[in-house]
């Protein structure tokens, strides 16, 4: 099956890697490919182009054997998507009408941060100590 050309993309040729290879070398003046490889935290090489010819085949449906995409079908939430909103506001009530304000709108979990003062057994402005 082949993919279907996008529209914008319609004006261009295809373009060939070997092409790019000799256009970024061109550019980079002596230094190689391999200087355009950065790196993630935890030390995984992202390389500067990837193609189809990298990509890994999906073997497999999510909770189907042997798991590559997924334990789940449903992905890790049963519901899909988890949509949280983070929540900050130092005034109890304040933060309270926000938070519920969100929950009618949709959002399914809350983040809550609670300012410094609390998190050490402050007491809230009605006097509660935490």
């Amino acid at each position: 099956m082949s993919d279907p050309i996008l529209p914008l993309a319609s004006d261009f040729p295809p373009a060939r890697e070997e092409e790019w290879r000799r256009l970024v070398e061109r550019v980079l003046r002596g230094r190689g490919l391999e200087s355009l490889v950065s790196r993630t935290d935890d030390d995984i090489a992202v390389e500067p182009l990837y193609t189809r010819a990298d990509a890994v085949g999906e073997e497999g449906l999510p909770g189907d054997f042997p798991a590559l995409r997924g334990a789940r079908a449903a992905g890790n939430l049963p519901a899909g998507w988890e949509v949280r909103q983070l929540h900050r506001h130092p005034d109890p009530e304040v933060a309270a009408a926000e938070i519920t304000e969100d929950l009618a709108r949709g959002v399914h979990a809350v983040w809550l941060r609670l300012d410094r003062r609390f998190t050490r057994g402050g007491e809230t402005p009605d006097g509660t100590v935490l």
